[in-house]
């Protein structure tokens, strides 16, 4: 039964992608939201190739219809976040070729098919219309996912750990994923389309927030406050009156979905749990003690940026991506004059290290060096900027499609993602990088509209689409 679902949703979708790439875009997403080798036994081989046939079924089916009329180039340029991306991967070619550790290669390779599959998103998205239906089919994905973990947690994996596969096994990081899309699924809920509101975005707002606390991730948890705030501040006049109705009646009936199927004694852990983050004070001594996993990961703070700062070897080509863990032991006499023998504890093991960074900006910055870290902050920031100032410029509708909405949610997604690597390694994970060439290809979406109203095409339209109404209308009399 598995292997006739895989054979349906994932290979059976590559013979339309080469009609139109944009369903082989739709595809692959979908695949990294419920990875193949979850469905096949763990069987990475066969994954494999279900990933590399759809990425060339999208590049050839690019290749053959790029002058096609549903491809056309004049309203959808290449965004400035590809040639980033390009620049950041090339960057971490240069890293990778003066790294003396050999997984530092594996990285680059991964992220180069990132900028390739970003490239091919970029060009086949073209209209508002597949945006709208793209990140539809994401949500209701990631329910899938969510009811899937929900049931896992209810069976014995409390944490549902290995729930997003090979490339997000950690409930933290795909917690993380879960909070950038937060801020998707409630502007939905605002949709011009009252099946999506419905039917995708009232479900996919309450899973998300379920899941993210059934996850017991602090970084999500901090995030989705983030995401929450944002999307209140970026209200104006009667939306907040609006957002605040809207939250009243999700938060009741969230909390009313929570009362009924959280496992016992849930509220009092997780509480708990929080409490961790700012630690606790002794009343005795005023030092401020703190759970061992937070604790631990502020000495690996510590030690990273000592070694940072006092080796300028590692300014400019880093040690190699996500290498740090495998080298720090060689440098235990620098990172234990700013250490306390507690700390040091946490984060050597037999005097060994291994230990991971948990903070993805500081492991860009031992990874790469200050050229990549500055990369990396160009693509994020030009891409917040973008984001930030788009419905100041452009139109709010097209096609039928709120723009601004869509604005709004990926500039809030980032922003939480931002809040939630701080405490994750999850640099280059693809939903990021998938998130920030969505806001150049809807960038471009503005611009076209823009276009088309000062040169009164979309009046035009308009025009002739009632003139067909009034000619195709019966009369009043007419029997038939």
């Amino acid at each position: 039964m598995r292997r006739l679902f895989v054979i349906l949703i994932f290979w059976s979708p590559i013979l339309f992608t080469f009609y139109d790439p944009y369903f082989g875009v739709v595809s692959y997403v979908l695949m990294n939201v419920i990875r193949p080798e979850q469905l096949m036994w763990g069987d990475r081989s066969a994954a494999g190739r279900i990933y590399l046939f759809t990425q060339a079924a999208c590049f050839f089916s690019w290749l053959f219809n790029r002058n096609k009329e549903h491809l056309h180039g004049q309203d959808n340029p290449i965004p400035t976040q590809i040639f980033l991306l390009i620049l950041f991967v090339s960057d971490m070619f240069i890293v990778t070729f003066f790294s003396e550790y050999a997984e530092s290669a594996a990285w680059s390779s991964i992220f180069w098919k990132t900028t390739l599959f970003c490239f091919m998103m970029s060009k086949s998205v073209s209209s508002p219309k597949k945006m709208e239906l793209l990140y539809v089919f994401v949500l209701i994905w990631m329910i899938l996912l969510a009811l899937w973990g929900f049931q896992q947690k209810f069976s014995g994996n409390t944490r549902m750990e290995g729930l997003g596969g090979e490339m997000l096994s950690d409930i933290n990081d795909l917690s993380s994923v879960y909070v950038m899309y937060v801020p998707m699924a409630y502007y939905s809920l605002f949709s011009r389309k009252k099946w999506i509101r419905l039917g995708v975005a009232i479900p996919s707002f309450l899973i998300f927030v379920i899941f993210i606390l059934f996850g017991g991730s602090r970084g999500a948890f901090l995030g989705l406050i983030v995401c929450m705030g944002l999307i209140f501040l970026r209200a104006q006049g009667v939306q907040k009156l609006k957002m605040v109705a809207t939250m009243v009646f999700i938060g009741g009936l969230l909390g009313f979905v929570l009362a009924h199927i959280a496992p016992e004694g849930f509220f009092d852990e997780y509480t708990a749990r929080l409490k961790t983050i700012k630690g606790q004070e002794d009343t005795t001594t005023g030092q401020v003690e703190r759970e061992s996993s937070s604790q631990g990961r502020i000495a690996m703070w510590q030690g990273a940026w000592t070694v940072f700062t006092k080796n300028p070897q590692y300014w400019w080509t880093g040690v190699g991506l996500r290498c740090y863990p495998s080298m720090y032991y060689k440098y235990f006499d620098e990172i234990s004059a700013v250490l306390s023998e507690e700390d040091l504890s946490y984060i050597y093991n037999n005097g060994l290290g291994g230990k991971a960074i948990h903070n993805a900006q500081i492991n860009i910055l031992m990874s790469g060096g200050i050229p990549l870290a500055i990369l990396w902050a160009s693509l994020f920031f030009f891409s917040w900027q973008q984001a930030h100032s788009f419905p100041k410029k452009y139109p709010k509708i097209a096609q039928g499609v709120n723009l601004h909405n869509y604005a709004n949610a990926l500039e809030i997604g980032i922003i939480g993602w931002l809040v939630c690597m701080s405490f994750l390694n999850i640099e280059f994970v693809d939903f990021f990088y998938w998130h920030v060439t969505m806001i150049g290809v809807l960038n471009n979406m503005g611009k076209a509209q823009l276009q088309r109203e000062h040169s009164g095409v979309e009046e035009d339209e308009e025009e002739e689409k009632a003139s067909i109404r009034i000619a195709t209308r019966r009369p009043a009399f007419s029997r038939f």
